[in-house]
């Protein structure tokens, strides 16, 4: 295994100066097995990383908890992106692990009427004013083509 630089990991910003920041450069040991699934991303993904987040590029993550992320190596690193926002909690939180578990015995999505998608929607549009009816949707082009009729 050879020590090589693999590159940002994160960007720090001195005294609140977004013009002062300097970038954390990182040399860790990578094995054959994490060289190969690398340059496996390299290929496979426009700019080597599945979402365009190039401060991570070169780290193959293999879990996380709370707020940090390990390497397959077993390194421990501050995850200062936390999955870009939706992991305000952290990672695997137990509550959050938990409720997953709990749900995924009893199956996880149904096409057609169930208790927790009627709860959802009551809680929806009982927050949202303007909102009367909802539809559920996996992205934006399927609620517009919703929209559209």
């Amino acid at each position: 295994m050879a020590a090589r630089r693999i590159g940002v990991l994160a960007r720090h910003v001195r005294s609140g100066d977004a013009a002062a920041a300097v970038e954390t450069e990182v040399k860790r040991t990578v094995g054959p097995e994490e060289q190969a699934l690398l340059a496996a991303a390299e290929e496979l993904f426009p700019g080597g990383t599945p979402n365009g987040n190039s401060t991570a590029k070169g780290f193959l993550f293999a879990e996380g908890q709370g707020a940090y992320v390990f390497d397959k190596t077993g390194t421990k690193y501050l995850d200062l992106a936390m999955g870009s926002g939706p992991m305000f909690i952290g990672h695997a939180h137990p509550h959050v692990v938990e409720a997953i578990q709990s749900r995924a015995a009893k199956g996880v999505t149904f096409f057609g009427i169930n208790e927790e998608a009627i709860r959802l929607a009551e809680m929806v549009t009982d927050a949202v004013e303007c909102a009367e009816k909802i539809r559920f949707a996996n992205n934006g082009t399927e609620a517009v083509r919703y929209f559209l009729g």
